[in-house]
């Protein structure tokens, strides 16, 4: 509610320095909650060389960055506060530039509904986060230094290679009607997929394929992996998938009827259009194998800078309240999934001490 009080840019600012800090302590200073802990404690814990760590179980700059923190301390809290530190201060210092602080706070808790304010982050988490700055390059048009962090997030979460095909759209503008007729098409094309037994066939076709990946799709397709988890949700892949459709329909929808009002904000063609482009693969490649809709998070970070551009629609008041509280209802439901869908990783809640 922060972002109806008249108040100045720095005191924004404060807020969310305010909010990041709570969020790296808590993300820093938990023991044995979130998903994928026992993966990345033991793999901190049990190693000590440099071979040790570079030995191809991770992409190298996480690698490096566990050797380095294990130089200094063999505490796993010391890495997670200094990875927390990282992964949650980029995408907040990213999440400010591009919205320049306007509806900064619902943004931010569409952040924390979505990925629990990366309290819990892993490896992709952080490559995210790099893909957060690399919007502001984007927004920019400045390709090199999208090139710089595209590159480093590659390299923290090989699934970022996927960020690339976000290029054209500094230099492309698509209008809404084909805007329209690319989303109807992707969702034609999951549809044709999920019910004529193609996704077999695709299966098959990835598996033959990069020795590697192929592995990794092997075993998240064995544990049901959904998300950013490599330890499965309780949700049924047709029900999450579904879902996942009708979610991405609240803001494609809006965005699209509204399009005229919605892109007097500068950035909001580039964003509709990288959340365009999330939507697809997560139509088209989702029913394929669950696991590779982790593959538009890259570009569903938008979604965060969108919807709080939705209480601008109207000018009237109570419309805007009205608004207000469907995004505030539509962020509790979405957090509640989150936790409802890995229950046992989240709560209790515990500390390190």
């Amino acid at each position: 509610m922060f972002d109806f009080l008249k108040i100045d840019k720095s005191s924004r600012a404060i807020g969310v320095v305010a909010i990041g800090v709570i969020l790296i302590l808590v993300g820093g200073l938990r023991w044995e909650t979130g998903t994928d802990w026992d993966n990345y404690f033991y793999y901190f814990d049990s190693n000590y060389s440099y071979d040790d760590f570079v030995n191809g179980q991770h992409e190298y700059l996480y690698a490096l960055l566990s050797f380095t923190v294990k130089q200094v301390s063999e505490s796993y809290t010391v890495f997670l506060l200094l990875f927390c530190f990282f992964m949650i201060s980029l995408k907040l210092y990213g999440f400010s530039r591009v919205s320049n602080l306007n509806f900064i706070f619902l943004t931010l808790l569409f952040y924390y509904a979505n990925q629990l304010g990366d309290v819990s982050g892993n490896r992709q988490s952080l490559a995210l986060s790099f893909a957060v700055i690399g919007l502001v390059f984007l927004v920019d048009r400045n390709l090199i230094m999208f090139l710089v962090v595209t590159t480093i997030a590659f390299f923290f979460h090989t699934s970022a290679i996927i960020s690339f095909f976000a290029i054209p759209l500094m230099y492309i503008t698509i209008t809404r009607r084909r805007l329209v007729l690319i989303i109807v098409a992707g969702f034609a094309v999951g549809i044709f997929i999920s019910f004529t037994g193609s996704n077999n066939f695709l299966f098959a076709y990835l598996m033959s394929g990069d020795g590697h990946i192929a592995t990794k799709l092997t075993a998240y397709d064995e544990i049901k992996e959904l998300g950013n988890s490599t330890t499965g949700s309780s949700i049924d892949p047709k029900v999450s998938y579904i879902l996942g459709t009708v979610r991405r329909c609240f803001v494609l929808l809006p965005s699209l009827i509204f399009y005229e009002r919605l892109e007097k904000n500068k950035n909001f063609r580039l964003l509709l259009n990288m959340y365009v482009v999330g939507s697809l693969i997560y139509l088209i490649f989702t029913p394929v194998i669950q696991v590779l809709n982790r593959m538009s998070a890259y570009f569903d970070i938008s979604e965060f800078l969108i919807l709080p551009l939705f209480i601008k629609i109207s000018s009237q008041k109570y419309i805007r309240v009205c608004v207000y509280i469907i995004l505030i209802l539509y962020a509790f439901a979405k957090f509640y999934s989150n936790i409802m869908s890995f229950w046992t990783f989240y709560t209790p809640y515990k500390l390190c001490f």
